[in-house]
């Protein structure tokens, strides 16, 4: 689950984070999508790293980078809204929304393995 949601991560990252009519359409590479995508790269390694040694993804990598790609999706739909992008009167793209949803869904998933985890030591 956490390897989709990184894909999904790099899928926003590609997609239209801000669109203005038909003429504007900014993808989120072109700004901070490069950080997201930088960061699904990041969990593709740590998820590709534990397969291959045959263990659990290390859960600290995987909390941090869910809340590093929430908070940049929440920062740049905040943004986005508040300065309504200037005279075009730009709206959140969906790519920026795939974002924020693939987030949550890894910082969901990192959590629910950190519950089991403890839950297990117990």
């Amino acid at each position: 689950m956490a390897a989709l949601a990184a894909l999904l991560i790099a899928v926003g990252a590609f997609g239209s984070w801000v669109a203005a009519d038909s003429a504007v359409d900014l993808k989120g590479i072109e700004g901070d999508g490069v950080l997201t995508l930088a960061i699904a790269l990041v969990i593709a390694a740590t998820l590709i790293v534990a397969r291959l040694r045959r263990a659990t993804p290390s859960r600290w990598t995987l909390l941090g980078c869910a809340v590093l790609v929430v908070a940049i999706a929440a920062y740049d739909i905040v943004d986005v809204f508040g300065t309504g992008f200037g005279p075009l009167g730009g709206t959140v793209g969906w790519g920026l929304w795939l974002t924020l949803a693939a987030g949550f869904a890894l910082l969901t998933i990192a959590l629910r393995d950190w519950r089991t985890h403890a839950e297990g030591k117990r």
